[in-house]
């Protein structure tokens, strides 16, 4: 993570423009990474914001939805 950091910072310092990646589409299954969710697995259904994802979970066979920052996210395909 550190490195990721330093490679973050690395970018920002080159002043070069930077643009949000939508890696993660509608339909595609996600299990969240890190935070108290960690481990949670459900299906992406919107985008609300450029970073921010609606996912679908099933809790005692019922359907519940969340918000999400796309970075506390991976794919499960």
């Amino acid at each position: 993570m550190l490195r990721d950091l330093r490679q973050i910072q690395r970018l920002i310092l080159a002043d070069v423009p930077l643009t949000i990646e939508s890696r993660l589409q509608p339909g595609t299954h996600v299990r969240v990474r890190s935070g108290v969710l960690a481990g949670i697995e459900g299906v992406v259904q919107s985008r609300t914001k450029p970073t921010r994802l609606v996912v679908l979970v099933n809790l005692l066979q019922q359907g519940v939805s969340l918000e999400v920052e796309d970075f506390l996210l991976d794919s499960l395909e």
